[in-house]
């Protein structure tokens, strides 16, 4: 027997789903708010190759620059926040086609389809970081314990895992245009309008200096997903370019518009999120992969502007759940890609060929499916279960 299938039917075996969670969560839209009932798929694997069409949009619009990237960092998760039932993939490609409003991204991902509108190796518009801020890493000092380090700010500079590193954290300070409105600036390079606690533009640059002087830069005020850290060659910590968002009160991370690849993952009502998610992680795992990349390069939006983005997938706590999906399907396409995969139901009123639950029994029920792996000449199958727990 091939030793290869047997690891991979092994594999199977460990991101089998043997109970389906059943969760009701908000959906958070622009348009409304709605309620769902969203429920996990047998396996953590999606058993159906993505369909990804091209939808290119033009060279000559705003919303296209042409850039190329000088390097691919990261891969960039949103939703859409569009809740409406005609918020689907298409839609959302014809909009960017159209000039998308200035905005712009590589990938609009919904359940059982993707559009490509911007090629992977150009700068599009959708992170919040702005592209005056090239990705760069620099040296903090500070000797490597660790892949995961604490970062926090004291005095004005990054701590890591407890030690002074040479990072002071960003600057804040104020600009004003021809017009008389002022901006903020972070490292001097402009973030966005300032307001204050009315959300009325300062009218002197005593009121401006007031609110940039009444921000404190703390470590409650990273965002939740942290600061870019590696190791580098010399075992030190070293740490990508920060700056603070105005807009919405943390410290964020340079790179998202310059040097990642951008997916909208859809919320219309009617679709189903959970395939959404798979859809998207099977895609983000390709990805990596294309682009040498660790799964830990995969980034909310959040992680670039302090964004409550993908806000559905975070509010409704699912967001670990997405990186489950993410690592099993890294895991497959990274050391399995010369192996044939096959799943077939056996309760085809319930699950579907892609592992993918169509449908809730009125009762508690278990649920089969063969997975068959062929290379080369060896076929192997196994036989998985889940239960519907009601």
């Amino acid at each position: 027997m091939n030793k290869k299938l047997n690891e991979l039917l092994d594999f199977f075996e460990t991101v089998n789903e043997k109970e389906i969670l059943i969760k009701k969560i908000n959906v958070y839209g622009y348009q409304f708010t709605y309620e769902k009932d969203i429920y996990t798929s047998v396996s953590l694997y999606r058993f159906k190759e993505n369909d990804i069409k091209e939808y290119i949009t033009p060279i000559e619009n705003d919303n296209r620059p042409g850039k190329i990237k000088e390097s691919c960092e990261f891969v960039v998760v949103h939703d859409t926040a569009s809740s409406a039932p005609s918020a689907t993939a298409l839609a959302h490609a014809k909009y960017l086609f159209n000039g998308g409003g200035g905005t712009s991204w590589h990938y609009s991902v919904g359940d059982d389809c993707i559009y490509h509108s911007i090629p992977d190796n150009e700068t599009a518009f959708h992170a919040g970081d702005g592209t005056l801020e090239k990705f760069s890493l620099t040296d903090t000092g500070v000797k490597a314990n660790g892949v995961n380090p604490v970062i926090t700010i004291n005095d004005g500079y990054y701590y890591i895992n407890g030690l002074k590193s040479l990072i002071e954290v960003p600057s804040i300070s104020f600009e004003k245009d021809e017009e008389g409105n002022y901006f903020y600036t972070s490292n001097n390079v402009r973030n966005g309008k300032m307001r204050n606690k009315d959300r009325v533009n300062p009218v002197s640059d005593e009121e401006a200096r007031e609110i940039v002087n009444s921000i404190k830069l703390t470590t409650d005020k990273i965002n939740d997903e942290g600061i870019h850290t590696v190791i580098g060659e010399n075992g030190n910590y070293f740490m990508g370019k920060t700056y603070y968002n105005a807009s919405f009160g943390y410290i964020a991370n340079r790179g998202g518009n310059l040097n990642s690849i951008g997916m909208e993952t859809m919320i219309n009502q009617g679709s189903d999120l959970y395939a959404t998610w798979q859809v998207c992680a099977k895609l983000c795992a390709s990805l990596c992969v294309k682009n040498n990349l660790g799964i830990d390069r995969v980034k909310p939006h959040h992680f670039f502007s302090g964004k409550p983005c993908p806000n559905t997938m975070r509010k409704g706590g699912f967001y670990p759940k997405f990186k489950e999906l993410l690592a099993c399907e890294y895991h497959v396409v990274k050391n399995y890609s010369d192996v044939s995969i096959n799943m077939q139901s056996n309760d085809l009123e319930y699950l579907d060929n892609s592992g993918r639950i169509i449908k809730l029994p009125n009762e508690s029920k278990k649920l089969s499916y063969t997975i068959t792996v062929k290379l080369g000449n060896e076929t192997l199958s196994r036989t998985y279960y889940s239960n519907i727990t009601l």
